[in-house]
């Protein structure tokens, strides 16, 4: 009876392990497989004292047989294994493929599409509400922006982004007005907090992603709006305050 107590119990201890494996970031994973080597050990050392190790060589005799037959079976799928290791790569690779962040202000519906780097929003508010930016003439999107100037400074900076990406002709026109807002939006992007689920949406990812992910979707984001690569010090900034708040 001691000896079905113990299976069981490594048992629903495997299962637990395994399961928050699954779903913890890399330094709880390591954590957790520090904490259950120590476990282990710490079992291993009580059975030796108290008497009960040949327990554990009795249980692993009894495998033995078992252990016989199954290896036939476990050998073909041990070949399979690269292959189902890449399989899995080539699927989370297609899932990432696609993706979109989004950022919100109070006049501006922002998205960026990882793939290709393009930048589009629609407005929120205002004479052109309900419209895509790519749809507004060049004169309509300078409305817009004298608008935001007044109104939404983040949404100011949002609107420098797409120009400075899809309409550099603009830059020109926009960039007296940009300066001259430049100091004080920036402290209002710097001192403002960012809740989790808006750093998700920034992001692309969905609430819970692990560490790994995180880091992946930044790095991704940071290689296509890096300033230095034609992208956006506003963007860039709100990316690494995404990564922050989920990583801290």
């Amino acid at each position: 009876m001691t000896l079905l107590i113990l299976i069981l119990s490594l048992f629903l201890l495997v299962s637990g392990v395994r399961w928050f494996l699954a779903r913890a970031p890399q330094r709880g994973k390591r954590f957790l497989l520090q904490l259950l080597l120590i476990v282990l050990a710490l079992l291993a050392l009580w059975m030796a004292l108290t008497g009960r190790l040949h327990w554990l060589f009795a249980l692993i005799s009894s495998m033995l047989p078992f252990a016989r037959r199954l290896l036939p079976l476990l050998i073909p799928l041990l070949r399979w294994l690269p292959k189902l290791r890449q399989q899995r790569r080539q699927r989370a690779g297609q899932a990432q493929s696609g993706q979109q962040s989004q950022a919100h202000t109070d006049w501006l519906e922002m998205q960026l599409d990882h793939d290709s780097g393009a930048i589009n929003g629609r407005i929120l508010q205002g004479r052109f509400a309900g419209r895509m930016l790519d749809q507004l003439s060049d004169s309509e999107l300078l409305q817009l922006y004298r608008q935001c100037a007044g109104h939404d400074p983040q949404a100011l900076k949002l609107l420098d982004a797409y120009i400075e990406r899809h309409r550099p002709e603009l830059w020109d026109n926009t960039s007296e007005s940009a300066s001259s807002n430049d100091q004080q939006q920036q402290g209002t992007t710097a001192n403002s907090s960012m809740s989790a689920d808006e750093a998700y949406q920034i992001l692309g990812l969905e609430p819970g992603a692990t560490e790994e992910q995180i880091v992946q979707a930044h790095k991704r984001m940071m290689q296509k709006l890096h300033p230095d690569r034609g992208g956006s010090n506003y963007l860039a900034a709100k990316i690494n305050q995404a990564k922050q708040t989920l990583l801290g």
